[in-house]
């Protein structure tokens, strides 16, 4: 009875000594990669709406502080590379393109459940600053004199600040005491705002955007 019991304290104090390292305080410096999957930017007119799909990238860099199992930071992000084809009624054939820079504020709960590997749940916030441009061909006329207007490409550009909400759910693994790396999936909403820079429309919009992500962390 006393080695099983002395067995189970030993058990119990590696437990701890082990969670303590995963849990080590400390400030640390990141970057960040995914791949988004589902990438939507659904667009309201006066007229109607639609919704454009695309899958994108993104990159990113970050820093903050590592306080027991919880990480605060802050960074920089950039998704680009999504991109949709349409056709509208009047027959113009366009492209729809999107990309946002982005800083955020994030919190992340980093669970220890085994010596380094960790469950990782986190939200963060900020704003975006999203770019969207839609290049079409705009179809020729005819006049009623007979006389026929070709066609002629055009391209629009449209700016806008936004504010935004995420979430990522995922595992970390410590490679050393102070290096590790991060995977998992990644929820973004940009919440609608109206997009300006074309004198002749402006549009409302919002942007969701649901993948994979990839980090690597060093912590001093």
């Amino acid at each position: 009875m006393r080695r099983i019991s002395n067995l189970a304290l030993a058990a119990l104090v590696a437990g701890v000594l082990a969670s303590s390292a995963v849990a080590k305080d400390g400030a640390f410096v990141g970057v960040t990669a995914g791949y988004d999957f589902v990438g939507n930017f659904g667009v309201e007119t006066p007229v109607d709406g639609t919704t454009y799909k695309s899958g994108g990238f993104g990159v990113g860099i970050k820093g903050g502080y590592d306080i027991g199992f919880n990480r605060i930071y802050g960074g920089y992000a950039y998704g680009g590379g999504y991109k949709d084809s349409y056709e509208s009624a009047y027959d113009d054939n366009g492209d729809i393109s999107w990309s946002a820079h982005k800083l955020v504020a994030g919190y992340e709960f980093r669970y220890p459940v085994a010596n380094v590997i960790r469950l990782v749940a986190g939200a963060y916030t900020g704003v975006a600053f999203v770019n969207l441009e839609d290049e079409y061909t705009d179809k020729g006329v005819s006049t009623d004199e007979g006389e026929y207007i070709g066609d002629e490409n055009v391209k629009d550009k449209f700016k806008s600040t936004n504010f935004l909400l995420g979430a990522n759910l995922g595992v970390a693994y410590d490679i050393t005491p102070n290096q590790a790396v991060d995977f998992g999936l990644r929820y973004e909403k940009i919440f609608a705002s109206e997009l300006s820079g074309n004198d002749i429309r402006d549009v409302d919009a919002d942007f969701t955007n649901f993948g994979l992500y990839l980090g690597y962390s060093y912590k001093f």
